[in-house]
């Protein structure tokens, strides 16, 4: 009920911030302030989510004995060992802090870097109302990602201020938290060489291959085996995994974000540049969806590519749109087709979710 709660209150704000943009803007930011508060105390003290026992078996484990860079020494391969996450965990560990410390301090930053940015954008509640519907639920278990994920969108929005060096950075800082974010190095790299147009065609080989042989996510044991046995068993115990057998299929989510990143492909190709920030989300989105298909027959590295670059950048890159377009009325149905598309989509992640329990009432 809590969740339906919010995600309510976020769709309730959207519309009024649409119909209404000038007359309640003092209390659109005063209830987004309050509403991020609350949020970080409802994701911060939760209790028994998915992954909440895998994260308490981390935080046991890893300690300023086991010291190292990139990564620390504990057991469980790069899994909880990246330096800058290991790290924050050693540092609660050694002031006598618990577990739930760990869950608050992450929350603090991923949730409100998040909503920080949200909050530079003019249609805020729109980009809350799409974190609701699908990002949220990620908030709840998959820690180490979303706030990685924090750190890549906020190296981004310094990116697009002409801040390279800080986003780089950001971006370095970012995998070590959680590793798979160094592919947003990669990211940065191939956005320099890659145009609108060339981004539609890889766009559209990646989803046939996705059709046609399920992906290309095998060659990956392949490359592994370059990297040691530590790593090839890991991406094999992750290929094979009981979680990779729950095999990705054609969907809601993932055709339209393939819808959203052909538009906005599209879009840049047919108005040109309107803005960095706009530019590098695009951009960001149709790698996201790229990889996303090319990798599709690998659930987890799909779902790292959705994780880090699609649902984040969408997040965004939509409410910035609106800011390009001048009819009111198209801004209004952009916005209620909006609110029709989170709610199924928060719909659907509900539905999967287990109930919300917390430590503060427990």
């Amino acid at each position: 009920m809590i969740f339906i709660s919010f995600f309510t209150i976020a769709a309730i704000f959207t519309c009024i911030q649409s119909l209404l943009p000038n007359t309640t803007a003092a209390l659109n930011k005063f209830v987004f302030s309050i509403f991020s508060i609350l949020l970080i105390i409802v994701v911060g003290f939760r209790y028994d989510s998915i992954d909440y026992y895998a994260y308490i078996d981390i935080f046991h484990r890893v300690s300023f004995s086991e010291f190292g860079f990139p990564f620390y020494r504990s057991v469980g391969d790069t899994t909880g060992n990246e330096f800058i996450f290991a790290t924050v965990v050693s540092i609660i560990k050694a002031l006598g802090l618990n577990h739930t410390t760990l869950f608050v301090v992450v929350a603090t930053f991923s949730i409100g870097i998040k909503f920080y940015l949200y909050s530079r954008l003019q249609y805020f509640w729109l980009g809350c109302l799409l974190f609701m519907s699908f990002i949220f639920f990620k908030e709840l278990s998959q820690i180490r990602s979303m706030l990685a994920g924090s750190f890549v969108m906020l190296a981004l929005f310094l990116y697009s201020s002409s801040k390279g060096r800080a986003g780089t950075m950001l971006l370095l800082s970012s995998g070590l938290i959680q590793v798979f974010s160094f592919s947003s190095l990669f990211f940065i790299f191939i956005k320099k060489i890659i145009t609108p147009g060339l981004f539609l065609v890889i766009i559209g080989l990646s989803f046939a291959v996705a059709i046609a042989y399920g992906g290309i996510g095998n060659l990956l044991i392949y490359a592994s085996t370059f990297f040691g046995a530590s790593v090839s068993n890991k991406v094999i115990g992750y290929y094979y995994g009981a979680f990779n057998y729950e095999s990705i299929s054609l969907n809601y989510f993932n055709l339209t974000s393939l819808f959203f990143a052909l538009y906005f492909l599209i879009y840049r190709m047919k108005l040109g540049f309107e803005s960095s920030l706009q530019d590098i989300l695009i951009y960001a989105l149709a790698f996201g969806v790229s990889m996303y298909f090319l990798f599709f027959d690998f659930n987890t590295v799909a779902s790292r590519f959705s994780d880090l670059f699609i649902m984040l950048s969408l997040s965004f890159l939509i409410p910035l749109h609106l800011e390009y377009q001048k009819g009111l009325v198209y801004r209004h149905i952009v916005i209620f087709g909006m609110v029709i598309y989170s709610s199924v989509l928060f719909w659907f992640n509900f539905s999967n979710t287990p109930a919300y329990s917390s430590v503060l009432v427990s």
